[in-house]
């Protein structure tokens, strides 16, 4: 089936948007006369700042898990093969010019689009609870950080940028933490259909995730 841009994310067609799909629009807006050329590359610039600062929030965490003495060296690796990669796609874009070739959009879309899946991976790595020797990453009222940096935001005391790397971060990270959180559901009903005369191990599995997802969300219900 031939590539279209509408397809694949140049119109804002991402699955998971994050702060890829931004990043694939400033070339639409550019062409549009909504921003300039220099202000393209300064929107690509920020990005890469954005960047460089969720790359030093998951090493911190790396390095912080008492846990993980023996695959830190590989995940580290991971971490700066998957930033590499986000990196590697916005110098592509920062290449794209009004009226010349399009493969470096195509490039940089496909780089881009490459990292996130890589950093997503590597982030349910940190979050699974049953991989040996590695701590949950202690992520926890998530909500309140949210909520707290929109009031930032709306006080200016951020930017609208930074604003929205910490909504593509909480993204991230609630959808690791929600893929755990079925795979406990999964177990659980394993547990149930391995023993239906002993329910109550399978109800602990449950409530012991949901226990997790509030403290993760900060949020009662």
């Amino acid at each position: 089936m031939a590539w279209r841009e509408e397809d694949h994310g140049l119109s804002g067609g991402l699955r998971n948007p994050g702060l890829v799909t931004p990043l694939l629009d400033l070339a639409l807006h550019m062409q549009a006369g909504h921003l300039t050329p220099e202000e393209y590359l300064e929107r690509i610039q920020k990005a890469q700042g954005r960047f460089q600062r969720l790359r030093g929030r998951l090493a911190e965490s790396i390095l912080a898990g008492t846990n993980l003495e023996a695959y830190r060296e590989g995940l580290m690796e991971a971490l700066d093969d998957t930033f590499n990669l986000l990196q590697y796609g916005m110098e592509e874009l920062q290449v794209y010019r009004i009226g010349e070739n399009r493969a470096p959009l195509r490039m940089g879309r496909l780089l881009l689009e490459k990292g996130e899946q890589e950093y997503l991976a590597l982030l349910e790595i940190l979050q699974k609870d049953d991989t040996p020797g590695c701590e949950r990453e202690r992520t926890t009222d998530l909500w309140s950080q949210l909520t707290y940096e929109a009031t930032r935001a709306e006080q200016g005391e951020i930017t609208p940028e930074e604003f929205v790397e910490t909504l593509a971060w909480g993204e991230w990270a609630l959808r690791a933490h929600m893929d755990g959180t079925f795979r406990d559901f999964q177990r659980a009903l394993g547990s149930l259909r391995d023993a239906p005369s002993q329910p109550h191990d399978a109800q602990q599995k449950v409530l012991v995730s949901l226990h997790r997802l509030r403290e993760f969300l900060g949020l009662s219900v």
